[in-house]
């Protein structure tokens, strides 16, 4: 589809307190003409006064727990309150420990070269709609769903950190619109990995936007990008992978994040060195367009 050449990125950060890499967010943004973007904040505590969080918090607030609706109901809160501003055209979710991959203007043009979002998703497997821990069961679907998801297999798995276009984002939020309440009826685990895929192909179909007989996939094609936005190093951790906490970024793993379509990698810890990702800005282009994997 078509470029969007004009308006803001919304930057939504969805976080415990400020960011784990001030510094970086701070060179990323210190550069890029305010009508380029706007900084939105909801933090589960109030970050320091020196982060640029905290000008940036919304007053809407909701008490998140991981794994919980909870953390769906705090991104649209960020979605209703970057939606006030007619300007914003791509709206950006991210945690406090993601750091973007090249500097802005690289950043803005490849999140507006396609008219349509970021929204990166799969079929579930199998294997996680019950699981059973040591001490709980983890059950991401249940009957409770219907007909939103009306079966197991169709439930399908996004990643968190995304990038809604403004059709996309304004559709979370429309009257009608919000279904957390389903995920809730059963205290079903991580809606946040599955909530807005479901709800965008459910809501197209519903308002004729899209064949009542599309499957998902299908319909999310019409409004999203299947792309990744974040990337993140898995490692061995027990019996089982877990993403990496980084302590700072190599030239091997920065080839890896920008060979795989992504724009920013998570999981950066506080303090990390990121000289050399900072140092990397100064060698991208800001006017090219990659091409990024699914």
């Amino acid at each position: 589809m078509a470029a969007v050449r004009e308006g803001k990125v919304a930057f939504m950060f969805l976080t415990r307190g400020g960011l784990n890499a001030e510094e970086t967010w701070a060179e990323f943004l210190g550069g890029a003409p305010s009508a380029h973007f706007s900084l939105y904040a909801h933090t589960k505590t109030p970050p320091p006064p020196s982060s640029l969080l905290s000008r940036a918090r919304i007053r809407e607030h909701v008490p998140t727990e991981w794994g919980t609706a909870s953390l769906v109901r705090a991104t649209l809160a960020l979605l209703r309150a970057a939606l006030t501003d007619e300007e914003n055209v791509r709206f950006v979710l991210l945690s406090e420990s993601c750091v973007p991959l090249y500097p802005f203007a690289r950043v803005r043009v490849e999140l507006l070269a396609d008219a349509r979002g970021w929204l990166s998703h799969a079929p579930t497997p199998a294997w996680m709609i019950h699981q059973k821990g040591p001490t709980r069961e983890f059950v991401r679907w249940s009957a409770a769903l219907q007909p939103l998801v009306r079966t197991p297999a169709e439930l399908r798995k996004q990643q968190q950190w995304t990038a809604f276009s403004r059709e996309l984002a304004a559709l979370f939020v429309e009257p009608g619109a919000d279904h957390t309440a389903l995920w809730e009826a059963d205290g079903l685990f991580a809606p946040d990995e599955h909530y807005f895929v479901s709800v965008a192909a459910h809501e197209l179909r519903r308002r004729g936007r899209a064949p009542a007989d599309m499957d998902a996939a299908a319909c999310l094609d019409l409004v999203a990008l299947n792309r990744r936005l974040t990337y993140v190093e898995w490692g061995v951790v027990g019996n089982g992978r877990a993403p990496l906490r980084l302590h700072t970024v190599s030239a091997e793993l920065l080839e890896r994040a920008r060979a795989e379509g992504c724009l920013f990698v998570r999981k950066i810890a506080p303090g990390a060195n990121l000289s050399l990702l900072r140092a990397s800005w100064r060698c991208v282009r800001g006017d090219s367009v990659q091409r990024g994997s699914g």
